[in-house]
């Protein structure tokens, strides 16, 4: 896991185009990239986010083939509190093999242990299933529920479950 770097363009949009079927039910955001140029784009922005801490968004590779595996990412809520929320996506080829869970581990330790996060928060459309499996096998606290919260590409609401972690979740671990 890392920031990116320019040259991982080529790498990212290959996997947004390879998994954007798999994704768009989730979230419009694979929809921003139609072309090699968005992707080189987005990149810059997020280097440029990370190095000002607006958004230190990473991408995962896998260690031994350096095979690019997906994105995680860890938005600042109010650095007053600290509190944060996490986004993440693998490659369909990816899924299931553990990735998201090694690199969720390694984030939350990175914000409750460096930055000393008060919360970290997950906001996972209700639908998704393999994604709340991930929250929940890494003991996220389910906090709710909230209703008609978001709108889904196809115009529909999406209702989005909340999980969170706080520091003494995270210690009792």
């Amino acid at each position: 896991m890392r920031p990116y770097e320019e040259a991982d363009a080529l790498d990212f949009f290959a996997a947004v185009q390879d998994s954007r079927e798999r994704l768009i039910p989730w979230d419009a955001w694979p929809q921003r990239y139609q072309t090699l140029a968005d992707a080189q784009k987005s990149l810059a922005y997020f280097r440029a986010d990370f190095i000002l801490r607006r958004e230190m968004e990473m991408g995962i590779w896998e260690k031994t083939t350096a095979d690019f595996l997906g994105s995680i990412m860890l938005r600042p809520k109010d650095w007053q509190i600290p509190f944060f929320e996490i986004g993440y996506w693998l490659c369909t080829s990816a899924e299931g093999k553990g990735y998201m869970s090694e690199a969720l581990h390694l984030l939350v330790d990175f914000a409750f242990t460096q930055i000393r996060a008060n919360r970290v928060m997950l906001r996972i459309d209700e639908r998704n299933q393999r994604s709340l499996a991930v929250a929940k096998r890494f003991g996220f606290i389910n906090e709710g529920r909230l209703r008609n919260a978001e709108k889904a590409l196809d115009g529909s609401l999406r209702n989005m479950v909340i999980m969170a972690l706080t520091p003494s979740d995270y210690a009792s671990q």
